[in-house]
Parts: C-alpha cells; sequence; structure tokens
C-alpha cells in the first residue's frame, strides 16, 4: 500500500537487463556474473574509502595537536586547538557508532542471503570460496536489498525517512563545500561513500574535516620586514597553484523542484517493486542525490526549509494511507524485531536516526 497507487501498470520482470537478450545470461541467476563483480567492486571501494578518509584525517589531526614548537609560521591559539579537538573527538565516536551499526545490519543481511539460498537448496552446505561463489551468481544482492526497502509499509516509510534524510544532509554537505571552496578533488571521496553507504557515516567524517579545515586553525604566516614586491604577489595568487573548486558559480536552480521530484520518485517504488521500471527508478534515485554536490541547485536555508516542509507533506501523506493497513507500532517494530523489516530496512532506519542525532549535535556545537 502506497499514496501512489500505480497497480494498473502492467507487471513484468523486476530485472531491467531482461529486455536485453545479450545481457540477460550474465546479469540474472543462476549466472549472475555481472551482479557478482559489481558486488565485489562495491564491498572493495566501500573498504578502500572506509580506509583512506579516517586515515587521511588522522594524519591532519596529529598535525594539529603536535604543532611543532619550532615553526617558521605562528601556531592557532591553544584554546581554539583544543575547541576544534574536542569536537572532532566526539564527532570521530559518532563516526565509529554509525559504522559499526551499518556493519552489524549489513552483516545481517548478507547472512540472511545466504542462509535464504542455503535453505532453498534443501540441505546446510559447509561455507567455503566455492558456495560463496554460487551464492553469489545464484542471487541478485542489490536488487533484494532494493526491494526489501519497500517490501512492506513500515519499510516504505524508512525508506522514504531515510533517503530524504541522505538528500538533506547531501544539501547541506554541497553548501558546506561551496562555502569553503573545497575543491574537488577534496569532495570525491565523500561523494563517492556517500552514494556507496548510508549518509550518517560519510557526515560525521566530513564533519571532521570540516572542522579540521577550519579558517582559525590555519597558522599565521611569519610577518616579513622586506616590502612584497607585486611579482611576489601574483606568484602567490597564481592560477596555476590554486586548488580547483567543486564548481564554478553560476545561476542555481531552486531546491524546490528536485526535491518534489525525488519524493514523488520515491513513493513510486512500492507499487512498482514488481515492475521492471523499478531497477532504472533506484538508479535514477542514486543519481538524484548526486545534484546537491553539482552546484546547479540552491542551497540556501529559506530554500531547505522550505524543501523540508514539502517533504513533510509527502511523508504524511503517505503515514496517512499506510494507517489504512498499519499503526505506529508496527513501523517501530520496523527498528527490532517487528513483523515487518529485515536488515536493509534496519540500517537504512537506524543511519537515519543516528543522523538526526548528529543533527542536534552539530546545532548544540553551535554549527561548524
Amino acid at each position: 500500500m502506497s499514496f501512489l497507487n500505480l497497480d494498473y501498470l502492467s507487471v513484468g520482470s523486476s530485472s531491467y537487463f531482461y529486455n536485453y537478450p545479450d545481457f540477460t545470461p550474465y546479469a540474472n541467476p543462476p549466472t549472475n556474473y555481472l551482479g557478482t563483480v559489481l558486488f565485489l567492486l562495491y564491498i572493495l571501494l566501500a573498504l578502500v574509502l572506509t580506509g583512506y578518509i579516517p586515515l587521511s584525517l588522522f594524519k591532519r589531526y596529529q598535525s594539529l595537536v603536535n604543532f611543532p614548537l619550532i615553526s617558521t609560521t605562528s601556531p592557532p591559539s591553544p584554546r581554539i586547538r583544543d575547541a576544534r579537538a574536542r569536537h572532532i573527538k566526539i564527532y570521530a565516536g559518532l563516526a565509529s557508532v554509525s559504522f559499526a551499526m551499518l556493519s552489524y545490519h549489513m552483516l545481517n543481511f548478507l547472512m540472511d542471503s545466504y542462509a535464504h539460498w542455503s535453505a532453498s537448496k534443501g540441505s546446510e552446505s559447509e561455507m567455503n570460496l566455492e558456495t560463496l561463489k554460487q551464492w553469489m551468481l545464484n542471487s541478485a544482492l542489490f536488487e533484494t536489498f532494493a526491494r526489501e526497502l519497500v517490501d512492506d509499509g513500515p519499510s516504505t516509510v524508512w525508506m522514504q525517512v531515510g533517503v530524504l534524510g541522505s538528500w538533506f544532509w547531501g544539501v547541506w554537505m554541497g553548501g558546506k563545500a561551496n562555502e569553503r571552496s573545497f575543491s574537488k578533488n577534496t569532495m570525491l571521496p565523500y561523494i563517492l561513500l556517500s552514494q556507496i553507504l548510508p549518509t550518517s557515516f560519510t557526515v560525521t567524517l566530513f564533519l571532521v574535516h570540516l572542522h579540521l579545515a577550519s579558517p582559525d586553525l590555519a597558522p599565521a604566516p611569519p610577518v616579513s620586514e622586506s616590502p612584497v614586491s607585486n611579482s611576489s604577489i601574483s606568484e602567490d595568487v597564481s592560477p596555476e597553484k590554486q586548488p580547483l573548486p567543486l564548481h564554478q558559480p553560476h545561476r542555481k536552480t531552486s531546491l524546490l523542484l528536485p526535491t518534489i521530484l525525488l519524493n514523488a520518485v520515491l513513493l513510486s517504488l512500492a507499487p512498482l517493486r514488481h515492475h521492471r521500471l523499478f531497477t532504472p527508478l533506484v538508479l535514477f534515485t542514486r543519481l538524484l542525490l548526486l545534484l546537491p554536490y553539482t552546484g546547479r541547485i540552491s542551497t540556501r536555508e529559506v530554500e531547505v526549509d522550505r524543501c523540508m516542509m514539502v517533504s513533510g507533506g509527502f511523508l504524511v501523506g503517505n503515514l496517512m494511507v499506510l494507517k489504512k493497513g498499519y499503526g505506529i507500532g508496527d513501523i517501530v517494530g520496523a527498528l527490532g524485531r517487528g513483523d515487518f523489516g529485515g536488515s536493509a530496512v534496519k540500517a537504512l532506519a537506524w543511519d537515519a536516526g543516528m543522523g538526526a542525532l548528529v543533527g542536534r549535535v552539530v546545532a548544540w556545537g553551535g554549527g561548524v
């Protein structure tokens, strides 16, 4: 049941590749080689980014707390440095909790998928490389994960909340990147990680980055007694030595239009979960979540507040329709051992809760 009723559409295969015979043998069980390769690359990229970003942040943090006593520049104020260090420790702790929750739920999802596949064979199989290979080739993990998010009413609500949380956090991160003039190379790891994993882990790491890159931590340059020539000034601001910004200034589109489009797509996913358009719609949703980083939509606070109100209206509308078949207890129960919602739903729902907590911590800390 959903806010949009699209049951009159013809139902076909849920796999987009069924209409392309050349891809059919390799993109669907029992020879899902394409899905298996993408799944392994997905895990590999997630591990690389999860290691690279915290390691680079840790090195910058070490440079902050162990600022050399003898330096050609003036160190930042100890009071400012200690305050930033406290905030960094708080967000690092939240990032650890977020990653632990995410790992727990995602591992449960994979174990449930393997157990279901093993049970379908009618016998318990010893887990080894060969059985893992057969499991991945006989499974459609990405599609199963996406369909589990819209499998029932409570799951659909948490999917809607989680994706909208990712959307508005993306808008906030894109706005901060524009405000701080972060380069494309700086933002690329965070953008990729936000597309691979639920958002709260990426947001907490990005908050650590914001504190480490705060202007008040930049050491003051030494005062030179010799006059500065025009040639040296032009050399310091040479375009070749400046990192390219995330995007060039240009006229921006209102945030309202893509927000409405995203909400409409989210409401259409549940009734189309068995239709061949389901997978393309999921991919289209991922593309929409990239828009805040393009610099082509407004991230002004008044725009964000208005879009939050509109999204809240879509969510309330969906809840009112779901009241006919589900109760509040069913929706809350999806967070635990209720009758609805699997590990995929719990991963997104708990991540949305962590995102809300991070938002409160940012507000408590006076912003960044």
